[in-house]
C-alpha cells in the first residue's frame, strides 16, 4: 500500500466509514474504553491517525462550516445542528482517547507534532481538538435560531445556545465559561432547562431529538460532564479550596436539575452523568474530609511537642480552614451523597483540637522567648481562618481575645485565658 493510500485509508474503505467504524465500537463506558484501549492501538490507530492529521482537521471540518453557512442563510439549522452536536459528542472524546491510546506511538506522535507544532501532545489534547473548528461552528448557529417562546419566565432557546457558544471564540478551554455562563445567566439554571418542555411542547415525537432544545440539552450535559471531571483533575493536582467545593456543589445541581426537570428514565444520558457525578463528588468529598483532620492534627505537632524552631506554613492553614468551610457550607450537599457523617465528624474534631491549639499557644508564649515565641503567635494567625470557619460569628470575638491574651502574657504572667 503506498503512503498516500495509507494516509487517505487505501484499501481499508473511505476515510469517513473508516472512523465512524472505528468511533462506534469505541464510544461506551470508560471501564470498556481502557479494555479496548489496546486493541484499537494494535489494529487501527496509525491509519485513523494520519487520517485526523492529513484530512480530517484540514478540509473536513472546513466543509462543514460551509454546508453550515449555507444552512444559516437558508434559516434551515436542525438537521446541520443535530449532526454538529454528534460529531462534538463523538469526534472531541475520540481524538483525545487516540492521543492517550498511542502515546507510545512515536511515528503518529511525529505526525500531529509536525501538524500541529506542539511539542507537549498530550499537554496539548484541547488545542488539537480546537483545530477541528467544532465550537466555531456551533457558535454560527445562534444567529440562526429564532425566538419562538412567548412566556418571559421561560428563557428563549437563542438566549441559552449563546450561554452555551459563547466561551467558543474567546478561550479554547471554555468548559468552565459555558457553566459559570448557564449559572450567571438564570438564577436558577434548572429552570433554564425548561427549554426541553418548550421542545415537548410544540415538536411531535420523531422531531422532538431534532428539536433545538434537545440539542442544546444535550450540548449542555456533554460541557457540565467534561467540565466537572477537569475541576476534580485540576484541583487533585494543586490542592483544594472552597471554591472549588462551591464548584463540584454547583456542578451536581445542575446534573441534578437537568434530570428532574427533563424527567428523563433511569437509562438517559442525563442519568448516567447524575450517577457519574455523585460517584466522583462523593469519592473525593469522602477522601478529603477523612483527611482534614490528620492534616490539621499534623499542622499543630509542634504545639503539642514544644518544638517551635519553625515558621508555621500561613497556606497549609488556609488550604485546612477552605477544605472545612466546604464542610460547612455543603453539609445538604454532603448529606444527598450520603457523607453527611464525615463532613460532619470532620468538623466537629477539628473544632475540638483548633480550641486546644489556642489555648496551647498561650501557654507556649508565656514559656519561650525570642524566635519561639514569635513562631508561637505566628501560628495564633495562622490558625485564624480555622477558627473563623469552625467558630463562626464568635470567630471575631475569640480571635480578638486571643490576640489580646498573647499580647499581654510575659508582661503579666499571672493573666490567664480561659477561651
Amino acid at each position: 500500500m503506498s503512503e498516500d493510500n495509507t494516509r487517505r485509508g487505501g484499501t481499508l474503505g473511505q476515510p469517513a466509514r473508516l472512523f465512524w467504524a472505528f468511533s462506534e465500537p469505541f464510544l461506551t463506558s470508560a471501564p470498556d474504553v481502557r479494555k479496548q484501549r489496546g486493541r484499537i492501538a494494535r489494529e487501527v490507530l496509525p491509519v485513523v491517525w494520519s487520517w485526523i492529521g492529513t484530512d480530517i482537521i484540514p478540509t473536513h471540518f472546513k466543509r462543514l462550516e460551509d454546508v453550515v453557512e449555507k444552512a444559516v442563510a437558508d434559516g434551515s439549522v436542525s438537521d446541520i445542528a443535530t449532526g454538529i452536536v454528534q460529531m462534538k459528542k463523538v469526534v472531541g472524546p475520540v481524538l483525545k482517547q487516540t492521543l492517550i491510546a498511542c502515546r507510545d506511538n512515536p511515528a503518529a506522535t511525529r505526525k500531529l507534532i509536525a501538524y500541529t507544532g506542539n511539542d507537549n501532545l498530550l499537554g496539548h489534547v484541547r488545542d488539537i481538538c480546537d483545530a477541528m473548528e467544532i465550537e466555531p461552528v456551533l457558535a454560527r448557529l445562534v444567529t440562526a435560531f429564532p425566538i419562538p417562546l412567548s412566556d418571559p419566565a421561560v428563557p428563549d432557546i437563542e438566549d441559552m445556545f449563546e450561554i452555551i457558544t459563547d466561551g467558543a471564540d474567546k478561550a479554547p478551554h471554555c468548559h468552565d465559561m459555558i457553566i459559570a455562563g448557564a449559572i450567571d445567566r438564570f438564577e436558577k439554571p434548572a429552570h433554564a432547562l425548561r427549554l426541553a418542555h418548550y421542545g415537548e411542547a410544540t415538536d411531535s415525537a420523531d422531531e422532538l431529538e431534532k428539536s433545538p432544545s434537545r440539542i442544546i440539552i444535550d450540548v449542555l450535559l456533554f460541557d457540565l460532564e467534561h467540565a466537572a471531571e477537569n475541576v476534580i483533575v485540576s484541583h487533585r493536582a494543586n490542592g483544594w479550596s472552597s471554591t472549588t467545593f462551591d464548584r463540584i456543589g454547583t456542578y451536581y445541581s445542575l446534573a441534578t436539575g437537568i434530570q428532574r426537570e427533563l424527567v428523563l428514565t433511569e437509562g438517559s444520558r442525563s442519568a448516567k452523568v447524575v450517577a457519574k457525578l455523585r460517584a466522583l463528588f462523593a469519592e473525593t468529598f469522602s477522601a478529603e474530609f477523612e483527611n482534614v483532620t490528620g492534616e490539621l492534627r499534623r499542622y499543630l505537632e509542634p504545639l503539642y511537642t514544644g518544638d517551635l524552631s519553625t515558621e508555621p506554613s500561613f497556606s497549609e492553614a488556609e488550604r485546612i480552614g477552605d477544605v472545612l468551610t466546604a464542610a460547612v457550607h455543603l453539609k445538604s450537599l454532603a448529606s444527598e451523597l450520603g457523607l453527611y457523617a464525615v463532613v460532619e465528624r470532620a468538623r466537629k474534631e477539628c473544632s475540638e483540637r483548633i480550641d486546644d491549639a489556642n489555648s496551647l499557644i498561650l501557654e507556649l508564649i508565656r514559656r519561650h522567648s525570642g524566635t519561639e515565641r514569635e513562631n508561637a503567635r505566628a501560628y495564633l494567625d495562622a490558625t485564624v481562618p480555622i477558627t473563623e470557619v469552625l467558630q463562626g460569628r464568635e470567630a471575631g470575638r475569640i480571635v480578638r481575645r486571643l490576640g489580646a491574651a498573647a499580647s499581654t502574657v510575659g508582661d503579666s504572667p499571672t493573666r490567664t485565658f480561659a477561651a
